[in-house]
């Protein structure tokens, strides 16, 4: 086998092969624990929760905004609002059919929605059910009884399984108040146990909006039941203050310097000194400002006397009420029209023109309320809704808000 080699040759020949060979398995132990040791890229667990206003597909011009114009990859979760309950049939249904499906010639809304995950297979795709515009009475009745519970449950899960949501964001607003009844508290708690149960067997995800006001959440929610069955909690810690106070004041003020008024950071606390953990609280941040028509133009301070709401915006339509893009768009058009002011103490903008006063968000109380999520271990931030968040960009940068949160949240 090896000519001209004796027996001592053959005993350093295997030798040497043996070494070689230990050589290469150290080499390649030390690069397997320098790979180990290499520090992985973090996760920082945050949420960032886009809400999509479904109806904003039938806003004219510049103010439309469909599925497809929302940037998945800036959201951890995109929620859309909103399904309806029935309340005949106690089933949970397409608010809006023509716009939801696809059926008929409908838009389709659903489905493209759920499409955005093909740009970010990360994403979470829920579907809403309730709102404001829902009442309560009706969710009432139907917690009321276990048939009714149950076919509110089996229709949420059909709807959900047909347009391959990932679960349902659950809005009723708010039990034992706003028509409901004294025992919408324990109805609502036993409903959220049956869901939990239910939606485990389909792997479907089970969050809630729940409000930001201490006497409304002692009304309605059991917070042990809430804890237990939830993923987490979106919030509602915005319009803490509009028109209907008449005066002018911030609508949603991280911190605000009368201790007697509510603010978000007192919102947060409430939640956590109620046994809530952290991580489970996502901090609602409004896109939209709160409008304000002042009494006298010279008056134009916080605390303010003001007439009424002010004047809609111009794509959006709603008395009191105005997206981020129409505050963007105003200023920048007229931009020697308008002062700017600040809050220090939450750093809060507020901005008027003559008559017209606008409290709302931008990036820097955006970063400062991000900045607070991370310093006390919140579960993150949603936006209610990304569709009046600057997605033209006329700001110089595309849903400068939502970006903003993911930046600071996800990185």
């Amino acid at each position: 086998m090896y000519p001209e080699t004796n027996f001592y040759d053959l005993i350093c020949l295997g030798f040497v092969a043996t070494m070689k060979l230990c050589v290469v398995l150290l080499f390649g132990l030390l690069l397997s624990l320098a790979a180990e040791a290499k520090p992985k890229p973090k996760d920082s667990g945050k949420r960032v929760v886009c809400y999509f206003a479904s109806w904003a597909g039938y806003r004219n011009g510049q103010g439309t905004f469909e599925p497809e114009n929302l940037d998945p990859t800036i959201c951890t979760h995109a929620i859309y609002t909103f399904a309806s309950l029935d309340a005949t049939t106690a089933e949970v249904v397409p608010a809006d059919a023509w716009n939801d499906l696809s059926s008929g010639g409908g838009k389709g809304f659903y489905d493209r929605f759920v499409r955005l995950k093909s740009k970010n297979p990360n994403l979470k795709v829920l579907l809403a059910v309730g709102g404001w515009n829902e009442g309560s009475s009706k969710y009432s009745m139907m917690a009321s009884n276990p048939a009714g519970r149950s076919r509110f449950i089996t229709s949420a899960i059909k709807l959900l399984k047909e347009h391959r949501f990932d679960g349902m964001d659950f809005v009723w607003l708010y039990p034992g108040s706003r028509g409901g009844a004294a025992a919408d508290k324990e109805n609502y708690a036993t409903l959220l146990g049956e869901m939990r149960t239910a939606f485990d067997q389909e792997n479907l995800m089970l969050t809630a909006a729940l409000p930001a006001v201490e006497n409304i959440l002692e009304w309605g929610y059991d917070i042990d039941a809430v804890v237990r069955n939830l993923d987490f909690i979106n919030v509602l810690s915005y319009d803490y203050r509009g028109s209907f106070d008449r005066l002018t004041g911030l609508q949603a003020p991280l911190h605000f310097q009368d201790p007697l008024l509510l603010d978000v950071d007192g919102t947060m606390k409430m939640y956590i000194n109620k046994g809530v953990p952290s991580d489970m609280l996502v901090m609602g941040i409004a896109a939209s400002g709160q409008t304000f028509t002042l009494s006298d133009p010279n008056q134009n301070g916080l605390g303010a006397a003001i007439t009424g709401a002010g004047q809609a915006g111009k794509w959006t339509q709603q008395p009191g009420f105005i997206g981020y893009f129409e505050i963007v768009e105003m200023q920048k058009a007229e931009p020697e029209m308008w002062e700017i002011k600040r809050d220090t103490q939450s750093q809060a903008p507020y901005a008027y023109n003559w008559l017209l006063w606008i409290s709302y968000d931008d990036e820097i109380s955006v970063k400062e309320k991000a900045d607070y999520i991370n310093e006390n271990n919140l579960g993150g931030a949603m936006i209610f809704t990304v569709d009046v968040d600057d997605f033209h960009g006329e700001s110089g940068t595309i849903f400068p808000l939502v970006r903003t949160l993911y930046n600071t949240l996800v990185g």
